[in-house]
């Protein structure tokens, strides 16, 4: 059995909203295509993840999420925009997992 992992699929996946809530406060996340709320909003979903085994017991996990904004009224500069917002502000974001000791994910300080 393996060990625990400090940050899960789960964990990665609510940073991905805070990040997209952050940007566009005004835009719902769903985490698949709904009739319920009206567009625009984006859906969050995960792709096929995977890990290699590195060295020894370290293993890296890739966890790629889709991220796709619905809006069937918006033109392509609309999208354009989106597409930029959206790489400016999910470039760093922060990933907690199981750590509340952990202040800086990106660098494992503790607080």
């Amino acid at each position: 059995m393996s060990e625990p992992q400090a940050i899960g699929i789960n964990d990665v996946r609510r940073a991905v909203h805070e990040a997209l809530a952050e940007c566009f406060p005004d835009i719902p996340v769903a985490d698949e295509v709904q009739a319920g709320p009206a567009p625009p909003y984006f859906v969050v979903r995960l792709l096929e993840s995977g890990h290699v085994q590195e060295l020894d017991r370290r293993f890296l996990r890739q966890y790629p999420f889709v991220i796709e904004y619905v809006d069937p009224d918006a033109t392509d500069d609309d999208r354009y925009d989106a597409a930029d917002r959206l790489s400016d502000g999910s470039a760093i974001f922060a990933v907690w997992g199981d750590d509340p000791t952990v202040s800086d994910p990106v660098n494992g300080t503790p607080e």
